[in-house]
């Protein structure tokens, strides 16, 4: 199909998009999502489509139209327990760590999961979390069969995203479970009871859901983390933010890695993803294990 006479005006505004969404979120916008908008947006005259962009890209990032825009580049894939290593050590050692020094002072526990998507990670963080306290006798069973903070004890959780459907999402709790890329492939099969099996039907996949005692643990905020975390939030004491600084450009990576640095406290912990790195001595302290690497915040 040859070019029409607004294919390079089209091709103008396509990349005015891409900058500012590059801008605002920091995320590297692939040739293929450029190609992808490109073919969206031919066949509208190129003058309405340049105005159209012009308008959007000065608007809110809290606009439903600007929304709608950034849900196209945002990955959301992820699982219950995902990069298991890392979780463990988190697990055995990190969480435990927090406990015995809160036992004789706070008595709480503050983690974010940054960039959680769907929630998988934010749901995994609590009950790992819930699962140390019931080794410290801090916790109670409900009369459903889940495990809760005893009177005693604080258990603090905000998971945060740039996509507002992910984010509703994670607050339904509500996940596949089937064959092919579920969110439990792979899932620990001793945290079952956290979960409730939704009958199927005809027009339905198999689904689980998180049962209410877990869900109401969790605060879910819409947050853009080049930007920084919502005013007022206090610092954590551990942070996760695995698999988020990949998609970034440089310049994003560096603001994000300043919003996480601000958002742990000194002693606190920060998990990254596999592939991510911190090369500031002076703030974190690299913890390594056979397996993966953990940061503690210093100060």
């Amino acid at each position: 199909m040859s070019a029409t006479p607004d294919a390079p005006l089209i091709k103008d505004a396509t990349e005015l998009l891409v900058r500012a969404v590059e801008r605002k979120t920091g995320w590297v916008v692939s040739e293929i999502v450029r190609d992808k908008l490109l073919r969206i947006l031919q066949g509208q005259p190129g003058d309405t489509v340049m105005r159209w962009v012009e308008q959007l890209v000065e608007m809110p990032q809290d606009r439903p139209e600007w929304l709608a825009i950034v849900e196209n580049f945002t990955v959301h894939e992820t699982f219950f327990f995902r990069d298991w290593p890392q979780l463990e050590q988190l697990q055995r050692h990190i969480i435990p760590e927090l406990i015995r020094a809160a036992e004789g002072n706070r008595r709480s526990l503050r983690l974010l999961s940054a960039g959680c998507a769907t929630g998988e990670e934010a749901y995994s963080l609590a009950m790992l979390a819930l699962e140390a306290l019931k080794q410290r006798n801090g916790t109670v069973w409900t009369p459903d069969n889940v495990l809760v903070p005893d009177q005693g004890w604080s258990l603090e959780l905000l998971g945060t995203d740039l996509a507002r459907p992910a984010l509703i999402q994670a607050e339904r709790g509500l996940y596949y479970d089937g064959p092919g890329l579920s969110s439990f492939r792979q899932f620990l099969p001793a945290y079952d009871f956290w979960f409730e099996t939704i009958p199927n039907t005809p027009h339905a996949p198999r689904q689980r859901q998180i049962k209410s005692a877990l869900r109401d643990l969790i605060e879910f905020r819409w947050c853009n983390l080049v930007v920084g975390m919502p005013p007022g939030t206090p610092p954590f004491d551990v942070a996760a933010c695995r698999n988020v600084l990949i998609y970034l450009t440089p310049a994003a990576r560096q603001k994000v890695l300043a919003t996480l640095a601000a958002s742990v406290r000194p002693g606190g912990w920060l998990l990254l993803g596999p592939t991510d790195r911190i090369d500031d001595p002076s703030l974190w302290e690299a913890v390594r294990s056979e397996s993966t690497v953990v940061y503690r915040r210093k100060g």
